[in-house]
């Protein structure tokens, strides 16, 4: 018997191997869209959960920074009443709030996510150049 025998249904067993491994493939893609699919909400999560970490962070700075800012002003009105020590206190405290906030703000920036996803991405690369050299 060789390759091209027909079976009851007119199709060679060639044919049939053919069909079966397309669908393989098929159900195989599925699987794996439905992984990186899974993968991406994943990693969105925690991304989205560091975010709101750094949000706080960044919203405390700000809130410390127009405290510092009122403090100053408070300082210059001090100042120019009275030219006495009081404005200078007021004036270290103002800046050691602004000092406090722009620590804050750095700390918040550093832990921002830059790079949403990477793991999705890499992943997603790595199927896609996986394909590229199955194909060639």
């Amino acid at each position: 018997m060789s390759l091209d025998d027909r079976e009851g249904n007119g199709r060679s067993r060639v044919d049939q191997g053919t069909a079966e491994l397309v669908r393989e493939i098929a159900e195989k893609a599925q699987v794996l869209a439905r992984k990186e699919l899974q993968l991406a909400r994943t990693e969105l999560r925690m991304d989205l959960k560091t975010e709101l970490g750094s949000l706080k962070g960044a919203g405390a700075a700000a809130m410390l920074a127009v405290w510092g800012v009122g403090v100053l002003f408070v300082a210059g009105a001090l100042a120019l009443g009275l030219v006495i020590a009081p404005w200078l206190a007021a004036l270290l405290v103002g800046l050691a709030l602004l000092t406090v906030a722009g620590g804050l703000a750095a700390w918040a920036w550093a832990n921002r996510v830059d790079k949403p996803l990477s793991a999705t991405r890499q992943s997603v690369q790595e199927n896609v150049d996986w394909a590229k050299r199955r194909l060639s």
